[in-house]
């Protein structure tokens, strides 16, 4: 992806996040990765953000709060949810939210980078 851009990782499962960290690193992606939503809404640079990468299911806040609350922060940042557990209520709710795409776990990495693409371009 040209001009590196910066991909804020919300994700609790440590191997999957490592991958993912990875694979978006090979592929020209700056990647802040964190653990915890809450984390991420503390210390993230929300205004050099090009897309948020947050798995929907987490301790705490959810990935779905931390799009809520980047809504309500103004911050202009496409995001991308991810579960390893999809039902029409999480769809339904990634709608509301503006969610540019909606993601079964495992991701291929094709799916995933192409994802990111249209979020960033849109």
């Amino acid at each position: 992806m040209a001009g590196s851009p910066v991909i804020v990782l919300v994700e609790d499962d440590d191997a999957l996040r490592g991958a993912l960290v990875r694979m978006l690193s090979i592929r020209g992606c700056d990647v802040l990765p964190f653990a915890a939503a809450e984390d991420a809404r503390d210390a993230a640079p929300w205004d050099c953000t090009a897309c948020l990468l947050a798995d929907v299911r987490l301790p705490g806040m959810s990935g779905f709060d931390l799009i809520a609350w980047l809504r309500r922060s103004r911050h202009d940042v496409p995001a991308i949810a991810m579960t390893a557990a999809p039902n029409q209520q999480a769809r339904d709710l990634a709608e509301f939210l503006g969610v540019r795409a909606f993601l079964e776990k495992p991701i291929p990495g094709r799916v995933l980078v192409a994802a990111i693409r249209a979020a960033i371009v849109a």
